[in-house]
């Protein structure tokens, strides 16, 4: 092989590595999201996004270091760039591939479908409906954060600000829009006709104190006042999730008490056999 033929075959296997080991944009799409968002959101079909696969948050470039290390997806509405983390995918509070899709999907969908951007509890909630994610340790931060809601320590203003901190308070702070989202909102239909309003009047809080007749903050103070403390707590202990933890944890008591008795035992034996070998040296 010449020198020719040997450069030639190196540059291959380096831009072959750089396709296999370098996160970049990849094709995936899911036409069936994209269709009942866009439909939900009041959007024409055919909406250009680009999705770009990492293996985890720390494979991003610099300029993207904002993202939680602990996120499954991202999003850049502005630019309809959607990132989606391989490493997350199937653990809490995502689930597959599709659902993280559907979430970031719904980042970008709402800020086209209002033409803005709103505030984060109301995106996250909406994005958390419509693509699903919601199990029973959403139920339990939330079921933990009642106290703290009933008592006024969580309020709209301290859930933007959780939601850039560490990972425990923004999981409160998801589970916790994604029920006021589902709860102020009844029907699919007043969250359609809501962001409707938003798009007209050009103002979240404007549209929001025309629709509810009340601003976000005491809407909110409202709706906490008003929360059964056993809701919750009768959904978590009602779920598949909780049910499986229950048999887990069973199984791992039963486990714990098997290997105690065996110690026990064991070390009973041990003991007769030791009394026998004095007995016998005795003699």
């Amino acid at each position: 092989m010449d020198n020719k033929e040997l450069t030639k075959t190196r540059f291959i296997i380096l831009a072959l590595s750089i396709l296999w080991f370098s996160p970049s944009c990849f094709s995936y799409s899911n036409s069936g999201i994209e269709k009942e968002l866009c439909l939900f959101y009041g959007l024409p079909q055919g909406q250009q996004v680009r999705v770009h696969e990492y293996g985890s948050v720390q494979d991003l470039p610099p300029e993207h270091s904002s993202i939680p290390p602990y996120a499954a997806g991202a999003a850049i509405p502005e630019t309809g760039d959607i990132f989606i983390f391989s490493s997350k995918l199937g653990t809490y509070p995502f689930g597959s591939l599709e659902q993280v899709y559907a979430h970031e999907l719904s980042h970008v969908y709402l800020y086209r479908a209002t033409g803005m951007r709103v505030p984060r509890w109301f995106d996250e909630g909406m994005a958390m409906q419509l693509s699903g994610d919601w199990g029973g340790r959403d139920d339990l931060y939330l079921a933990l954060a009642l106290p703290w809601i009933a008592h006024g320590k969580i309020t709209i203003e301290s859930i933007e600000k959780d939601f850039r901190e560490g990972e425990s308070s923004s999981r409160r702070s998801y589970a916790v829009s994604r029920a006021f989202v589902r709860d102020i909102f009844k029907y699919r239909g007043d969250m359609q006709e809501f962001i409707l309003l938003v798009r007209e009047k050009r103002s979240f809080e404007k549209a929001f104190q025309q629709y509810f007749d009340l601003p976000s903050g005491l809407m909110f103070e409202r709706w906490a006042k008003k929360l059964p403390w056993w809701g919750p707590l009768y959904s978590m202990a009602a779920s598949a999730s909780f049910l499986w933890f229950l048999v887990v944890l069973l199984f791992l008591l039963a486990s714990l008490v098997t290997l105690i008795r065996r110690r026990q035992w064991k070390k009973k034996w041990e003991e007769e056999e030791a009394l026998e070998k004095e007995k016998l040296t005795i003699q």
